[in-house]
């Protein structure tokens, strides 16, 4: 078995284990599988992308390379989305306060900005 025979081997186990991912998620409603899948479906790609590359096959290379750049897209938004939104629920009214006397008591910087604030 060359390397290229067995990363692709390794990309379908891995987008087969992103397809049970989302699957789960369609049963379960679980939106964290869904992120997980993207994951899965990413790195699988990208290792079939190299695969592709090994053994020189132009079109599998352009396919692989365009559905892993979209699934690690995916990934990475749901990722900073779901961080983003974890924090703002984890302020209570209380350190929204603080925060908010705080940014009062702020004075304006001597440095001109852009924005003239």
């Amino acid at each position: 078995m060359t390397f290229a025979e067995f990363l692709w081997v390794t990309g379908g186990v891995l987008i087969a284990a992103g397809f049970g991912l989302v699957i789960r998620g369609l049963f379960t409603g679980d939106l964290e599988s869904h992120h997980l899948s993207n994951g899965a479906y990413a790195i699988g790609y990208w290792t079939w992308f190299v695969a592709a590359a090994l053994g020189h096959d132009q079109f599998a290379m352009a396919i692989d390379g365009f559905f892993g750049a979209l699934n690690t897209y995916l990934w990475w938004r749901n990722r900073k989305n779901r961080k983003r939104r974890k924090a703002l629920q984890s302020l209570g009214a209380k350190a929204r306060a603080i925060i908010e006397g705080m940014v009062a008591k702020l004075t304006p910087s001597p440095i001109p900005t852009p924005t003239g604030g």
